[in-house]
């Protein structure tokens, strides 16, 4: 809820580096909720507050080094006047001269060249297949939407994503396995994957080390890393609850990004975890 990532090509799957903390680079914000380009001006806003109030940040053009003047403001559902009390979208679509906006099973459109709301409709009367994608569990509700380069739109839904395009929808699929995907040192391809060092911290947390990488498990069932992993261990690893004392000097006994950390194994000490790394053992 609180990074984003960046792709260098936009039809990659693989990441620029590592997930960045959104606070650090977007106006101040500190979630992002809802994004979307118009009339080539990025439009983001935070997740509402509980009186459902949140703060937007709008960059015109491609470059994102600072926000055209006057933002960030805070608004609300009133931002977007559809009718009905429609509420803050999920997601902002558009095509051709059309603004669309969707919110649960529902969405309205407008157009600018009338300057007039639709009434809310069905979601699957316009993306034909979308309810079949709900299977009616809480957490299956849409995140958002956009349309990419190749004219295709993705919906999010849960923890699952699909692909609309020729007026058909992909099968869904899990959003881990296609997006935010970063340089992965424990599935490379070229069979050099390896495990440096494994800890289990109050038997709830798994992290393993590998190269310049860690990667932390929650729980007793191993299928899916914890969100945002895998990390640098330089720079994020000193943030985690069990290794919070280590000092700053431990991060120069670290191997250069892309090589093996020196992290050989973890030793519990009472109040604190500490990794060893080949020069601290030599």
């Amino acid at each position: 809820d609180d990074q984003f990532v960046v792709y260098p090509d936009a039809a990659g799957t693989r990441i620029d580096g590592d997930p960045r903390p959104i606070s650090e680079y977007w106006a101040g914000l500190t979630s992002v909720g809802l994004a979307y380009v118009r009339d080539r001006v990025t439009y983001l806003f935070e997740k509402p507050d509980d009186a459902g109030q949140m703060r937007c940040v709008a960059y015109s053009g491609t470059g994102y080094g600072q926000p055209d003047d006057g933002y960030p403001v805070t608004v609300d559902a009133g931002y977007w006047p559809a009718p009905g009390e429609f509420g803050i979208p999920d997601a902002v679509l558009f095509e051709g001269d059309a603004m669309l906006l969707l919110r649960g099973r529902q969405c309205v459109s407008y157009n600018e060249k009338t300057d007039r709301w639709s009434y809310p409709r069905p979601i699957d009367r316009v993306w034909r297949g979308f309810d079949q994608l709900l299977s009616g569990r809480d957490d299956d509700r849409l995140r958002t939407a956009f349309t990419a380069a190749d004219g295709a739109t993705y919906f999010f839904i849960g923890e699952r994503y699909a692909r609309y395009a020729d007026g058909v929808f992909s099968p869904p699929a899990e959003v881990r396995e296609r997006w935010g995907l970063s340089r992965n040192p424990f599935i490379a391809a070229d069979g050099s994957a390896t495990v440096d060092a494994a800890f289990v911290w109050g038997g709830e947390q798994t992290f393993l080390f590998s190269r310049d990488h860690y990667v932390r498990y929650t729980g007793p069932e191993y299928q899916y890393i914890d969100p945002g992993y895998p990390k640098r261990i330089a720079g994020n690893l000193r943030m985690e609850e069990p290794f919070r004392n280590l000092p700053e000097s431990f991060e120069d006994a670290l191997g250069t990004p892309g090589q093996p950390s020196g992290i050989d194994a973890v030793f519990v000490l009472p109040g604190s975890s500490l990794p060893m790394t080949s020069s601290l053992l030599s």
